[in-house]
């Protein structure tokens, strides 16, 4: 060709391996001028790896009104990059990181657009959930663990708040089951409550668990109250006859009961202890028997208990005593005022015997009395009638 003229070629580098390639072109040259050839050299680098964009956000599970963070990941591609938001609610942003604040609970999907230097461009989506921005804790206040007696009253006071105007409520979730009452005020940001309870004889003895709870309609708040209630066992009451008075041949025969005043009544066991010889005790009838045949004179005393079924155990013990005379060498007046105290309807001749003998010992105290003062006059008048004589001699 005429000077300055030019030629070229082509190859497609990517079917070619690699490396270093070398071109070497000729010039054959003409009439005018000689043929030269040149050299020239070719680095063939690798393509670059798709590119990859991933994006992240803090914290994980953001509430109403807070910040959240993004940062967006790139690998592949030809840098420098260019980032680009879409946070889902309508609103966009740019750059890298990135920041924004939702205003309302939902779940938004966040775009990352990311373009590189040969205008590539390539994305990564990810959900966002957005909660409500929750209430301050509710603070609820409850006594520690109780301890009654049954039948007596157990109450105390509850109180939950909380640092907002939203309406608290209280309520006792065990009290139905307990026949407890609660009575309870609500209001914003506060309420109060009374338990009363009154356990019956059938609920002791016993541990129950009171659960208060309270709530603003967003959240609840559970607190539970121990109580264990004690069996207030009164003692049984025994009933056993006075000091008796008995002979020799008769028969001896009583009974001995016991009540108990708890409701319901406690299973009571009957005893007896100092019983003589030839005396026996029913323990489920109560009676005591006692034929007295050659027995020793003298007082004899018996024990009677009665013990109720309790936890513990209580119980209630009566002594009587027998007096019991042989009734040798008494005359039939004497035996009949002397009968034995058990007589319960003494035979008419009897109470008139006795009236008789009560007038007759009146009687008799009046006589005394007139003899006694009769013969001091008696004396007196003889005293003063030997005076007169001396004196007229």
């Amino acid at each position: 060709t005429g000077t300055g003229a030019s030629a070229s070629c082509s190859t497609n580098i990517a079917t070619t391996a690699v490396g270093t390639l070398s071109i070497s072109a000729t010039y054959l040259g003409d009439s005018n001028h000689n043929a030269s050839s040149g050299i020239t050299t070719i680095i063939v680098f690798p393509l670059p790896p798709p590119p990859v964009a991933d994006l992240a956000f803090s914290p994980n599970s953001p509430v109403m009104g807070q910040t959240v963070n993004f940062t967006a990941t790139v690998t592949g591609g030809s840098p420098p990059y260019t980032y680009s938001w879409i946070f889902g609610d309508g609103t966009t942003d740019s750059g890298n990181p990135a920041s924004h604040t939702y205003e309302n609970a939902n779940t938004y999907s966040v775009v990352l657009i990311v373009t590189d230097a040969n205008g590539t461009t390539f994305s990564d989506t990810k959900l966002l959930a957005v909660k409500i921005t929750p209430n301050p804790p509710i603070i609820l206040t409850v006594p520690s663990n109780q301890s009654i007696d049954h039948g007596s009253n157990l109450r105390f006071n509850v109180t939950a708040v909380e640092d907002s105007p939203l309406q608290i409520s209280i309520s006792c979730v065990s009290c139905p089951s307990l026949g407890a009452d609660f009575t309870s005020n609500s209001g914003p940001g506060a309420a109060y409550g009374t338990f009363s309870w009154t356990p019956s004889e059938a609920q002791a003895p016993g541990a129950y668990f009171v659960v208060l709870s309270s709530t603003d309609g967003a959240q609840i708040v559970n607190a539970t109250v121990a109580i264990t209630v004690n069996e207030d066992n009164t003692p049984p009451t025994l009933h056993v006859p006075g000091t008796l008075t008995v002979r020799d041949g008769e028969t001896l025969q009583f009974v001995v009961n016991a009540t108990d005043s708890n409701a319901p009544p406690e299973n009571l066991t009957l005893t007896a202890t100092g019983l003589p010889d030839g005396a026996s005790f029913d323990p489920v009838t109560g009676v005591f028997y006692w034929p007295i045949q050659g027995v020793q004179p003298g007082p004899y005393t018996l024990t009677f208990t009665a013990m109720d079924s309790g936890t513990p155990p209580l119980q209630d013990s009566q002594t009587v005593v027998v007096h019991v005379n042989n009734g040798n060498g008494r005359c039939f007046i004497c035996e009949m005022f002397l009968e034995s105290q058990l007589a319960v309807n003494p035979s008419p001749l009897v109470l008139i015997l006795r009236a008789m003998v009560a007038l007759m010992g009146f009687l008799g105290v009046i006589a005394m009395k007139y003899l006694k003062d009769h013969g001091r006059e008696r004396f007196k008048h003889t005293v003063q009638h030997s005076g007169h004589a001396e004196n007229a001699s």
